[in-house]
């Protein structure tokens, strides 16, 4: 039932050959594959009757003239294992030398002339394959069913020896010398030494060679001098042997020789026969890998490699192929800039099999944070008042962003901006002399770019406040020598007017963002206030100066009673910002409240 469900398929795959062939069509190679497979595994499980039905199956077919040819041969020489293999499977108990010498030598040459034409027939059908995939599957597949076929046959043959020698006592002392270690890729030597009977004489014997590397099967049959000595050279399979051949690759590996030599004098067969194991090695590159990373962005990988031969490679970011290089011995600079979202990447590295070399795969995590934007203000012009009309040109490189901008706790501007260049019309309070600092909030939907903070300051000149302070000083409780208030003003004043573009220049106020933070105080929004109204009176606290270096500079500027409430004011801003202490905040605010009235009353 199987069988024929089996020739069934076979024919019906077979068919769609024909019509590729008769329309000049590419073939399908996995019928063909198939069928060769089955073909093999008949042999080797001894079911000869089934194997002779599919080699006949598969001489019928018609094939492109360019494999046809390679074709025929292939099972022509199969059938030809597959005839010896039969007769010493009849041979029982047989004793018959002649008989047992034929089949030797039969078995021997059929299977040599099998292997001399297996890899052309093989290549020639695997190059129709499209999916690779697919591909090394059989290719896989195949090798496995023939290092079956090799074992099957070297067995057969062994046993023929050992009966046969021990009928006849023709035996060859033969001995063989080779690396305990030998390397993928690598050539080697080696050495066999023959020694002839006394009665034996003959200049020539035929040698033959079975070698298993860890599954990869050479077989050489040669014709060599009898003198004593043969040397060798040899060449192991490299890793990218066994990964095209579908084998399994590992560090180390057993290699296995297997050495015969045949002498035919006078209808006599003469055999010596010896074998050897070693260890094949394979290596992982020594490799070193370090991605440098810009911000958000992967500029390149420095790989210092310490190989003898160059390696093909690729290198992925989360799965994808963004390059390919062939790796050579020393420091190899890959560029990559590409781009990195916020957030954990892996980074890998393969290697492709090379000569001694295994593949490998190096893998690094990359966290990539959020950028801070570039935020930059920019006042245009100056502004007299009241009314105070301030216009800002605002540039942001990430966009879009939120843009809020806040004056005394107050929100003043808080819309959604998609451009990077801008300007902005905000209104300041009334109360406004010469400055006024702005709370400045960004918050880029672009998620690479983290949220922003900072706080500029414009600068204004408020003409009634300042004709009131010169022309009625009397008002002013907060000095007691008023010329000396006025001189204060009038050298304030031209200080500030070049900085709110009285010239015509632009005041550029740009801010920018360090790797350092430090807690808010409770009280910095109270600390906003005091610094306004502190500003009807005095400079308030600049970048460059300490609040303890502010309290000096003003302490001669004002009343005895409005410096010690300033100086018990900062005393708990700094105790609430630099300490643990808990400040009672709600008596500094009813402090302040009292302050402000004061002030309003002047």
């Amino acid at each position: 039932m199987n069988f024929n469900f089996k020739c069934f398929a076979i024919v019906a795959c077979f068919l769609l050959i024909l019509y590729a062939v008769a329309f000049n069509a590419s073939i399908d190679p996995s019928p063909l594959l198939e069928l060769f497979n089955d073909v093999v595994v008949a042999i080797t499980s001894g079911d000869y009757e089934l194997a002779d039905r599919l080699i006949n199956t598969a001489l019928g077919v018609r094939l492109p003239s360019d494999i046809e040819y390679v074709h025929k041969t292939a099972y022509l020489r199969l059938r030809g294992v597959v005839d010896v293999l039969r007769s010493s499977k009849s041979l029982g108990d047989l004793n018959n030398a002649s008989y047992l010498r034929t089949l030797i030598y039969d078995l021997n040459r059929a299977y040599y002339d099998l292997n001399s034409s297996m890899t052309s027939y093989l290549n020639s059908i695997f190059k129709y394959f499209l999916d690779y995939r697919l591909k090394d599957y059989y290719v896989g597949r195949v090798n496995r069913s023939l290092e079956t076929l090799h074992n099957v046959v070297n067995d057969v043959l062994s046993a023929m020896l050992f009966k046969y020698l021990g009928i006849t006592s023709n035996i060859i002392n033969v001995s063989v010398e080779a690396p305990l270690i030998i390397y993928g890729g690598d050539e080697f030597v080696l050495r066999i030494r023959i020694s002839m009977p006394e009665d034996v004489d003959s200049d020539y014997a035929t040698l033959t060679v079975y070698i298993n590397y860890g599954g990869i099967y050479s077989y050489i049959s040669t014709s060599v001098s009898t003198d004593g000595h043969v040397e060798l050279k040899l060449k192991a399979p490299s890793a990218e042997d066994f990964v095209s051949g579908g084998y399994r690759l590992q560090s180390e590996l057993a290699y296995e020789l297997l050495v015969r030599v045949y002498v035919e004098v006078s209808d006599n067969l003469y055999i010596g026969q010896t074998s050897f194991r070693g260890v094949l090695k394979f290596l992982l590159p020594d490799l070193r890998i370090t991605p440098y990373v810009n911000g958000s962005r992967l500029e390149f990988l420095l790989i210092e490699a310490l190989i003898t031969h160059p390696i093909n490679t690729s290198i992925y970011v989360d799965g994808e192929l963004i390059s390919t290089l062939e790796l050579l011995n020393g420091s190899n600079e890959v560029l990559l800039s590409k781009d990195l979202s916020v957030g954990k990447h892996v980074v890998r590295v393969v290697t492709s099999p090379r000569a001694y070399y295994m593949s490998g795969s190096w893998a690094y995590e990359l966290v990539v944070g959020q950028i801070p934007p570039k935020v930059s203000i920019t006042q245009r012009g100056f502004s007299l008042g009241p009314p105070f009309n301030v216009l800002l040109d605002v540039s942001i490189d990430s966009t879009p962003y939120r843009l809020k901008l806040i004056i005394d706790g107050n929100l003043v501007f808080n819309d959604l901006l998609n451009s990077t260049a801008t300007s902005l019309a905000i209104q300041l309070p009334w109360t406004s002399v010469i400055w006024r600092d702005i709370d400045v909030f960004v918050e880029p939907l672009n998620p690479k770019y983290s949220l922003f903070s900072g706080s500029i300051r414009v600068y204004v000149i408020n003409i009634p406040l300042i004709a009131l302070l010169v022309i009625t000083p009397s008002l002013l409780f907060i000095s007691h020598d008023m010329r000396r208030r006025i001189k204060h003003l009038m050298v304030v004043l031209p200080r500030y007017i070049p900085l709110i573009g009285v010239s015509g220049d632009e005041d550029v106020v740009t801010t920018t963002q360090t790797g350092v933070s430090f807690r808010r105080s409770k009280l910095y929004k109270l600390y906003r206030r005091l610094v306004v109204l502190i500003s009807v009176f005095a400079e308030p606290p600049q970048p460059h100066e300490t609040l303890r270096e502010f309290l000096l500079r003003i302490k001669g500027l004002l009343t005895k009673e409005l410096y010690e409430f300033i100086a018990l004011f900062i005393h708990n801003y700094e105790l609430d910002l630099y300490s643990n202490h808990e400040v009672d905040i709600n008596g500094v605010r009813e402090a302040l409240r009292r302050f402000e009235r004061s002030v309003k009353k002047l």
